[in-house]
Order: structure tokens, then sequence, then C-alpha cells
């Protein structure tokens, strides 16, 4: 059986989003798109992506479709991994904020050292964290070193777990970024 391509999986998740919409959420789009007489489903998924510009849908619904796509953009290590989950739905969370979620992203290359993400601010919370996934992070970045040719060091001499979260989170985000906007990343 042929494996989906992500734009066939993006182009599901939005049909799918689109159905669980209210009545009026599913007018606004088709109005904003105007597309009303061609139906959802007829349309293109750049067309279709465009959604993300309206102000009109709910934010619980945003929120739903962001995750969808962060996930199936994740691939394997959205099931691979036990902490994926946990950060994507973080990822998330952030990203609703921005008015692309790619300026998301591209804020995320200055690293979770800059603050960004509230859930790895603190080593406390890193340590938790990374006791509650060592064997999974400690396997992802074994991962990233056999995909680079190299082995990944500390070089800022940070506590390791807060090391090995900061890694996972910024490689886990730059994964979804690079199949979400290739061009960009």
């Amino acid at each position: 059986m042929k494996e989906n391509t992500f734009e066939e999986q993006l182009n599901e998740i939005l049909n799918l989003w689109f159905e669980n919409l209210s009545e009026e959420e599913q007018y606004i789009v088709l109005k904003n798109l105007d597309t009303s007489e061609d139906g959802f489903d007829n349309l293109d998924v750049d067309t279709k992506y465009k959604v993300f510009d309206f102000e009109y849908i709910s934010l619980e619904s945003r929120v739903d479709f962001l995750d969808s796509v962060f996930r199936t953009a994740a691939g394997n290590y959205a099931n691979d991994f036990s902490f994926a989950g946990r950060f994507i739905s973080d990822m998330v969370a952030h990203a609703i904020e921005y008015e692309y979620p790619l300026s998301f992203f591209k804020d995320l290359t200055h690293g979770c050292q800059s603050g960004m993400i509230g859930i790895l601010v603190y080593n406390s919370d890193c340590k938790r964290i990374y006791i509650n996934n060592l064997d999974d992070m400690e396997e992802f970045k074994l991962n990233l070193e056999d995909e680079l040719g190299e082995p990944i060091t500390n070089k800022n001499h940070l506590p390791h777990y807060t090391f090995m979260c900061w890694l996972c989170y910024e490689e886990l985000g730059f994964s979804i970024a690079r199949t979400l906007f290739p061009n960009e990343f």
C-alpha cells in the first residue's frame, strides 16, 4: 500500500477540519476564500491552507487544526518518542499566537536558550521532563547523530538534562518546519 504524501495528508486534515466546523464557520471560510460555489473539497491545498489568515475561525478549531498538521508533519517522531506529543502541543500553543506558524519556527531558530519556550526555561522543569523521557530523548539524540554522521556535543556546558530537552524540542520543531516550509528551512 502506497503511503500518502505530506500534501495528500494535509489535504485530508484540512477536509476533516472543515467538516468539523460549525455551519457558520464553514460559511465564513468559503466566503473568505471566495469559493462558496466550488465547495471546500474541490479546492487545492494551497487555497485551503489560506484559512490561517482568517480571524473568524474559533481559537479551538485553529488549535485542533494546527495540532493535526504539526503531528502529521512530525511523522514517526510524533508516535515514536514519548516527549514528542507534549512538545508538539506546546509548539501549537506558541504558533497559534503568531500571524503565521512559520514565524514561530523562525523565532525558534534563536533556540530555547532565548527563553521563548516556557516549559523549558527552568532547569528543574527540564530535569523532570528529561527523567520522564530519558530513554526516548537519548535515542532521539543518537538518531540525529547517525543522520549527521558526527556526535552532538554540549558546547555551552549546560546541565545534561537541560541540553537534552532543548535539543529535542528544537530539532523536533525544525523537522516539522522543514516538512511544512521546505523553502524556508
